[in-house]
C-alpha cells in the first residue's frame, strides 16, 4: 500500500512538472506568433575551442565569407521586408562581434535605423524589445551624429 501511495505521489509531481513545461511551451509559441519570430535552422554557426580577441579594425573578415553572405541575404531579402531580429550565438571568441561589425559596416546604408544590442544571458524578450525600442527611438530622434558614431548603436552590458 505504501509503494502505491509513493507512486501516486511521484506521478502527481511529475504530472505537475509536465503541465508547467507545456504551459511554458505554449507561452513561447504565443510569443513567437505575436513577435513574428521565425525559426530557420541553420548550420552556419559553429563553436570553437580557440578563444581570440575581437579584431574590430580588420578590413576583411577571413574564413567567414559564407556566414556573412548568409546574414546579408537574410537582411536584404526583398520578400522579407518586415522588421526583424537576428541573433548571433556561439561560444566566446569565435568571431561573432567581428562578423557582425563587418556586416554592419557593409549594410547600414541600406537601413533607416540599425540597432545592435548585446543581450545578457538572463534577459527576457521584454528586455530585448524595450532596449531595442529605446535605441531605435534615440536613433530616429538624434539630430547630430558624431563622425566616430557611424550610425551604429553599440552598447555592451
Amino acid at each position: 500500500m505504501t509503494s502505491c501511495r509513493t507512486q501516486i505521489t511521484v506521478r502527481h509531481g511529475l504530472s505537475g512538472q509536465i503541465n508547467r513545461i507545456k504551459t511554458r511551451l505554449d507561452q513561447i509559441s504565443e510569443n513567437q506568433k505575436e513577435y513574428k519570430i521565425d525559426y530557420s535552422p541553420s548550420g552556419i554557426w559553429t563553436s570553437s575551442t580557440t578563444a581570440l580577441a575581437p579584431w574590430d579594425g580588420l578590413k576583411k573578415v577571413v574564413g567567414r565569407e559564407q556566414d556573412a553572405k548568409t546574414v546579408r541575404e537574410l537582411l536584404l531579402h526583398e520578400e522579407h521586408r518586415e522588421k526583424m531580429f537576428i541573433s548571433m550565438l556561439g561560444e566566446s571568441g569565435i568571431g561573432k562581434r567581428t562578423l557582425t561589425m563587418q556586416i554592419c559596416k557593409d549594410l547600414m546604408r541600406n537601413f533607416e535605423v540599425f540597432v545592435w544590442y548585446n543581450m545578457p544571458p538572463d534577459s527576457s524578450m521584454e528586455d530585448l524589445l524595450e532596449e531595442v525600442y529605446k535605441r531605435a527611438y534615440k536613433r530616429i530622434h538624434k539630430h547630430n551624429e558624431t563622425p566616430q558614431d557611424n550610425g551604429i548603436d553599440i552598447v555592451d552590458k
